[in-house]
């Protein structure tokens, strides 16, 4: 016979891959975060059951963006917000900032008709 201290400290079974920490199953979820990375490249898509979130890397971004959502179309708007400033960064040229600054220290007459000669002291 076992104690009454016994029986209430019996071992948690653990879970598997494939459950939450309830031990319910939770194959929609991770089938979901599967299906999604097949259809957006770029990202490495992922269902954390412990958690209970869908994180989403980005993998074409300058700098790391790790997003974490609990819902999968909270997920699909944070992804393409990030999407949509990626392109915006992207759409500027990396010299442009450069005639830009030099446009301002020398002013903006050598750029007018003589953009091709480049900033003054260059040609």
């Amino acid at each position: 016979m076992t104690s009454p201290l016994a029986r209430r400290h019996r071992p948690a079974s653990k879970p598997t891959a494939d459950t939450t920490p309830t031990g319910v199953p939770d194959a929609s979820s991770a089938a979901i975060a599967r299906n999604v990375q097949i259809h957006c490249p770029g990202w490495m898509i992922f269902w954390s059951p412990w958690r209970r979130m869908f994180t989403a890397i980005a993998c074409f971004t300058r700098d790391p963006v790790l997003i974490d959502t609990p819902t999968l179309n909270e997920l699909l708007d944070s992804m393409r917000a990030v999407e949509t400033a990626d392109e915006r960064q992207r759409a500027t040229p990396a010299w442009m900032p450069m005639i830009q600054s030099a446009q301002d220290r020398a002013g903006a007459s050598w750029a007018h008709g003589r953009l091709a000669d480049g900033p003054p002291g260059m040609g």
